[in-house]
């Protein structure tokens, strides 16, 4: 099988984002366009992992007003698919992706995700400040991760990074009082 990409788009209307995939064959020079159904946002998503035969999309959702906008289009297009906080399509080997499954909204802040996956789990670290939270595919739910007081107050600087060789995640940490002056 030859290389490929999928490369997600985003059309802009009037009020929605709509987020399409493509599937670009780089030995046959050739896109395959919209192998999924497009999922519709009002403000687009900031982290996209891959996990398995999955993809998973978080943060990026806003207001309640972005609920307002969504609950008004879906009774008038009930088939279309709604991006909320969080979304997982299972992918596969052909040149069509899947369906776009809804999944339980991140404890986290639902607009920014620093997220990185581990050992089959998805661990969100937070934004700005730590704030870790696990992700397990298997049960389908979030839980908050405790972390030793030495961390607390600690700031992200750089996006979290997973080093599975050595089974840890990779933190570029500022402020508290971790690090030295």
């Amino acid at each position: 099988m030859s290389p490929r990409i999928l490369v997600l788009s985003v059309c802009h209307d009037k009020k929605f984002k709509h987020l399409e995939f493509h599937i670009v064959d780089l030995e046959n020079q050739k896109i395959h366009r919209n192998v999924s159904p497009p999922l519709f946002s009002t403000s687009g998503f900031t982290r996209m992992l891959s996990l398995r035969e999955s993809i998973y999309i978080f943060g990026g959702y806003s207001t309640s007003e972005d609920v307002a906008d969504i609950d008004s289009y879906v009774s008038q297009n009930p088939t279309d698919t709604f991006y909320m906080g969080s979304a997982h399509m299972r992918l596969a080997a052909s040149d069509s992706v899947g369906e776009w499954c809804k999944h339980p909204k991140p404890i986290f802040g639902h607009l920014f995700a620093n997220s990185t996956c581990l050992h089959g789990k998805i661990y969100n670290m937070g934004f700005q400040d730590l704030d870790p939270q696990l992700f397990d595919p298997t049960s389908d739910s979030w839980e908050s991760i405790t972390l030793p007081s030495e961390l607390q107050g600690c700031f992200l600087s750089m996006f979290a990074m997973p080093d599975p060789s050595h089974d840890r995640i990779i933190l570029h940490l500022e402020r508290g009082s971790l690090p030295s002056p």
